[in-house]
């Protein structure tokens, strides 16, 4: 009862925090309410149209790669971990955004957020690799310097320029704008460490939550299933898990996919593009120290001077 009793006074809790915050009341998931606050913040003039739907197939696939896990060697020993702080948040507002119009390109387009069909290679193998996925099955690889064809962002193209590699650009699309959405992070970065309970307190945790999530809707696919539980199947369902005699009153039935009007992978791939980068930055200037990496953290077998510490700034890193 006492149970309940805490559970009931932690929603009430949590909904006056997140309709302060974002004017929406709390929704059945962190995504949903994450998405409609992240709609609410995206400054004025700002458009976001659908993309080709020959792109679109591409953000979905070979662009749509998140973070990874990579183990440089085999290691028995002390090391230093560094995490970089609210990575997806600072990225919403340190990465350009693609906006606007969207055209066709074979070239690079100085200053103007693009994604390039490429064919790279180093003629001097990278102690650190870059994760792609291929163009012809969409599998996931890591490489160090042998050649590969993949999709990038040009904030990856721009990365992988810096870092010696030789790219051909073969096809690419390019949009005539670009945005950040810099005043939201700074406003939830801002509640987060003045908040008087404590980064780790009730705003500072649904502030967390929302600036972690807020992205992730963006590159959601809904398959467009119906489920239904009932007596006997309804007329176009088919039984859903027939092999599974738990599901016996479970049915489903296929329609299209489902479309919203924040689905756009485009923005997506461009923050998990930025995160990706810098990781690998990081591990770039200590290659030979470099143990081990995932999504948002690096790890080495010594401490390293070259990572900006700050556990209150969003982007920086923290220990």
């Amino acid at each position: 009862e006492r149970d309940s009793e805490g559970l009931y006074h932690g929603l009430i809790e949590a909904n006056r925090i997140v309709k302060e915050l974002s004017g929406n009341e709390l929704q059945p998931t962190i995504g949903n309410l994450a998405i409609k606050y992240f709609q609410s913040r995206i400054p004025d003039g700002v458009e976001c149209w659908k993309s080709p739907e020959g792109l679109r197939d591409v953000l979905y696939a070979q662009l749509k790669r998140g973070g990874y896990c990579w183990a440089q060697k085999q290691y028995h020993g002390p090391v230093w971990k560094y995490d970089l702080n609210q990575a997806y948040a600072a990225a919403m507002r340190d990465a350009a955004l693609p906006q606007g119009n969207c055209a066709r390109t074979d070239k690079y387009e100085l200053g103007f957020p693009a994604v390039y069909k490429v064919v790279m290679s180093r003629a001097v193998e990278s102690l650190i690799p870059f994760y792609y996925r291929t163009v012809d099955k969409n599998l996931g690889y890591f490489t160090c310097g042998a050649e590969c064809e993949t999709w990038v962002t040009s904030s990856e193209y721009d990365h992988l320029i810096a870092d010696h590699w030789t790219v051909e650009i073969e096809d690419g699309y390019v949009w005539d704008k670009s945005f950040n959405m810099s005043d939201m992070v700074n406003d939830l970065e801002k509640l987060r460490f003045t908040d008087p309970q404590g980064s780790s307190g009730p705003l500072g945790t649904m502030v967390k939550m929302i600036g972690n999530n807020a992205y992730g809707k963006t590159l959601e696919q809904l398959e467009g299933v119906d489920l239904v539980f009932a007596r006997q199947c309804p007329p176009e369902y088919i039984p859903y898990m027939p092999e599974n005699k738990d599901m016996d009153f479970v049915f489903c039935k296929f329609n299209e996919p489902l479309k919203r009007v924040y689905h756009q992978p485009q923005i997506g791939v461009f923050i998990t593009a930025h995160v990706r980068i810098l990781v690998r930055e990081a591990a770039l200037k200590y290659p030979e120290n470099f143990v081990y990496a995932d999504t948002d953290c690096v790890v080495f077998d010594c401490p390293v001077t070259h990572l900006h510490i700050d556990p209150r700034q969003y982007g920086a890193w923290k220990q």
